[in-house]
């Protein structure tokens, strides 16, 4: 019996003209090549998100707590073009996953997507060291952005003087890392980053849940 997209297909061919013969068994053989091939897609996937689980076959990453005595930063970027307008959106925890500190800060600037992502990545990093929090372990949902430090070009003509500080923050201030997490778990820092821009006033919590989230 001829499934549904079979026939759909039959039909197209037949709309094409006569002559054109639908092989059963070729179709079984793409039907069976598509089926592996989706079943490598999804092992290969669970394989590069280790810490994850299943739920409604949706890949759903959790938020993991920096080890003892560290902390994690998430942060995230917002632009306005229309008024270039760039918002910063920074949230500190603990080990404990209680809440440290956060901002929401903006600056006026037209800048590419890039560069506004690096210049929060060097915003995160001052806030945390401002508060006597330079131990982190700072997360973004871009994994591009990590690979953007990782393969630093300090001689790129626009964003060269930005890599080379946050390079130099790594290099002075000890233990630091990078890694890209689940937009999902990124939500408060998305909530952060917005929220100047809305509001027009840079505002900071210390140890309090920021009310605008």
């Amino acid at each position: 019996m001829l499934t549904s997209f079979q026939k759909m297909v039959s039909r197209y061919v037949g709309c094409m003209g006569t002559g054109l013969d639908i092989n059963l068994t070729s179709w079984k053989n793409v039907l069976n090549w598509s089926k592996e091939f989706l079943s490598e897609f999804y092992k290969a996937d669970l394989g590069i998100r280790g810490n994850s689980e299943v739920k409604e076959n949706k890949m759903i990453r959790k938020w993991v707590p920096p080890k003892e005595g560290m902390y994690k930063a998430n942060y995230d970027t917002a632009v306005d073009s229309l008024r270039g307008k760039i918002g910063f959106g920074v949230v500190i925890r603990n080990c404990k996953e209680e809440l440290i500190a956060s901002s929401a800060q903006s600056v006026m600037a037209n800048l590419s997507l890039k560069s506004a992502k690096l210049t929060t990545m060097c915003k995160s990093i001052l806030f945390s060291c401002d508060c006597g929090l330079a131990l982190c372990s700072f997360e973004m949902d871009e994994a591009r952005i990590i690979k953007w430090i990782a393969n630093a070009d300090h001689r790129e003509l626009k964003n060269g003087l930005i890599l080379n500080d946050i390079n130099s923050f790594v290099s002075n201030l000890g233990e630091m890392n990078f890694n890209p997490t689940d937009r999902h778990n990124n939500r408060v820092a998305q909530g952060l980053a917005t929220f100047p821009i809305k509001s027009n006033k840079d505002t900071f919590w210390m140890e309090d849940f920021p009310i605008c989230v």
